[in-house]
């Protein structure tokens, strides 16, 4: 919602994976930054897109999990970016692994400019080290689902408005064991209007 400022870099870095048979959707909540017309821009590379009003980001990521009709899912926000190649590493990753539900990369942080600042490692040990600790070594940017997981296992908690993405994958894992790769796959961008950022204690008491 109103991040037209990295939005098409976004975008463009989905599309740049020249991944076969991609389902590319976009849940805008009725932005009003010009967000739409760039979404219109890329119109024709895209499964779905729409720009309406909606509940918040859980109901957002939902709406788009519904609409999905991949074997693999990943959502991306508008702020952050795919690395290239990331899609074919998570692909193959997959196939080596039948077994397994999560494939869970690393991550960049990157600033306004795009440039690296930082990095977000994922790693699992057990699942009770993951659900207690008080910082999330799992990092969502960064992870693939098997998109039957959402419908085992339950879609994102739309109660929740900062710690959604560390609930399901503290739900998930419970039941799954993710395979962890060292490649990094996405990036993770921190700007003033960041919503991780500026609502950090909510996050926690949620």
């Amino acid at each position: 919602y109103n991040q037209a400022q990295y939005l098409e870099e976004t975008i463009r870095s989905v599309l740049f994976q020249n991944y076969p048979n991609l389902e590319y959707i976009v849940i805008d909540g009725g932005s009003t930054d010009g967000s739409v017309e760039i979404i219109k821009k890329y119109e024709p590379w895209l499964a779905f897109w729409e720009s309406k009003k909606d509940r918040g980001q859980s109901h957002a990521i939902n709406k788009g999990i519904r609409k999905a009709t991949g074997d693999i899912l990943f959502w991306l926000n508008a702020d952050d970016i795919c690395l290239p190649n990331a899609f074919s590493l998570v692909s193959e990753a997959f196939s080596k692994n039948p077994d397994k539900k999560l494939v869970i990369g690393q991550a960049y942080v990157i600033d306004k400019q795009s440039e690296v600042i930082g990095e977000m490692r994922s790693d699992f040990s057990t699942w009770e080290d993951i659900a207690t600790r008080k910082l999330n070594h799992i990092r969502q940017v960064s992870t693939f689902f098997s998109i039957d997981l959402f419908y085992q296992l339950g879609l994102i908690n739309e109660e929740l408005i900062i710690s959604m993405d560390n609930e399901i994958l503290i739900r998930f894992t419970k039941k799954y064991t993710p395979l962890i790769i060292d490649q990094y796959l996405s990036a993770f961008r921190v700007h003033e209007k960041a919503k991780s950022q500026n609502d950090l204690i909510l996050g926690y008491k949620e």
